[in-house]
């Protein structure tokens, strides 16, 4: 299943990532609130234990996606959240004040975050706050992986994106499929 970030204010947004399109998409972003997104997160992960009750529930973000996925990984019934580079997780939200880092002692699943050294979106001062918080929580990292990529951009995984970089790609593929056992 997947879940467009903008579906309450551009159902049918389709954007590609020309400067005009980014701009477009980053208001549409700062639209969003934390509130909808667990509202519609969880009305999709209830959805989902109702149609498949013993299925794995894994939720699978990037960029913005990401930034959501984080929020959502605090909800109960996920077994795992992957965010591939969700910037703005150690600011606090406009629409409520609270920075989504906080959240991360409610995660009862596993959360892997995914990122690269060469990310402007998510500066060194967020990656090490993420490694920090990461390693409080969790010493042996067994629920909480942190993967940082040398040399990679934001949005290293998509083809489409000058930033696309081909090792990077291949180990969160790689992660990825692990943890769904493709």
């Amino acid at each position: 299943m997947s879940l467009t970030s903008f579906g309450r204010t551009a159902p049918k947004l389709d954007l590609a990532y020309s400067k005009e399109d980014l701009k477009l998409g980053r208001y549409h972003k700062n639209l969003t609130t934390s509130k909808n997104i667990i509202k519609d997160i969880s009305a999709s992960l209830n959805w989902v234990k109702e149609k498949y009750p013993k299925k794995k529930i894994s939720i699978v973000g990037f960029c913005f996606g990401g930034h959501a996925a984080v929020i959502a990984s605090s909800l109960k019934g996920i077994d795992s959240t992957f965010c591939f580079y969700g910037a703005g997780l150690t600011a606090p939200r406009k629409d409520t004040n609270f920075v989504p880092i906080d959240l991360l002692e409610k995660v009862s699943g596993k959360l892997i975050f995914i990122c690269g050294s060469s990310d402007d979106l998510i500066p060194l001062q967020d990656r090490l706050d993420f490694k920090k918080r990461f390693k409080k929580l969790d010493p042996l990292e067994e629920r909480f992986i942190y993967v940082e990529v040398k040399g990679a951009d934001h949005g290293f995984m998509c083809e489409e994106r000058e930033s696309f970089h081909k090792n990077a790609s291949s180990i969160g593929w790689n992660l990825l499929m692990k943890e769904l056992n493709y």
